[in-house]
């Protein structure tokens, strides 16, 4: 299976580097191939944990991205 590489942060401040598998999208969605990414305040509250409910399960951060969609 195919792979991209992200930083995800799992319970509190602890990010780590890895390899994530790449999903095929649903019916009437797209793929975009990020090519950068933004991590802003509005993130800081995830990173901490606060605002989800199991900090220990992993979660990328990041929503500003520049991207291009892919053709399938």
């Amino acid at each position: 299976m195919r792979t991209y590489r992200a930083y995800q942060v799992t319970g509190q401040h602890q990010f780590e580097l890895v390899d994530r598998n790449i999903v095929e999208p649903e019916p009437g969605h797209v793929r975009v191939r990020v090519l950068s990414c933004g991590v802003c305040h509005s993130d800081f509250l995830g990173v901490e944990g606060v605002l989800r409910p199991d900090p220990d399960r992993p979660v990328v951060p990041g929503h500003e991205i520049i991207g291009v969609m892919q053709r399938l």
